[in-house]
């Protein structure tokens, strides 16, 4: 579970990155989650994670493109937020998970405070196109 909860932050941290939201979801997607076996997701993730994958990946391919870059090219910049947001609530959920929570309270040897207790929407800096 660690492998996937560590892609999912990479993920996050890809769309916190620069550039336009369209650009920093292809990037977060197709670098960091495409190709995340769903069945190594807990129960209740894995329909999430399915549906975020068809929705990411319905359009065929253009030329040199992949079917994320060609679906993302056809949304909206309000359809490519909600693809970001639910990407960052599938990591949050994660976290929830006890043996993910445990792993990140060391943080530079001090203890932190439990990441089980985050709430489950992302932040608006995240959530919002800029």
């Amino acid at each position: 579970m660690t492998q996937v909860t560590d892609r999912f932050q990479s993920a996050v941290y890809a769309l916190a990155g620069e550039g336009s939201i369209k650009t920093r979801l292809v990037q977060a997607f197709s670098r960091h989650l495409e190709d995340i076996d769903d069945e190594l997701l807990p129960e209740e993730l894995a329909s999430g994670f399915v549906s975020l994958r068809e929705t990411l990946q319905q359009h065929r391919p253009v030329g040199g493109e992949t079917a994320v870059e060609a679906t993302v090219r056809k949304m909206s910049v309000a359809e490519a937020d909600a693809c970001a947001h639910e990407i960052v609530s599938l990591l949050l959920r994660l976290l929830r998970d006890p043996a993910a929570a445990e792993r990140l309270r060391v943080v530079g040897g001090h203890r932190a405070q439990s990441v089980a207790d985050a709430p489950s929407e992302p932040p608006a800096f995240l959530a919002k196109p800029r």
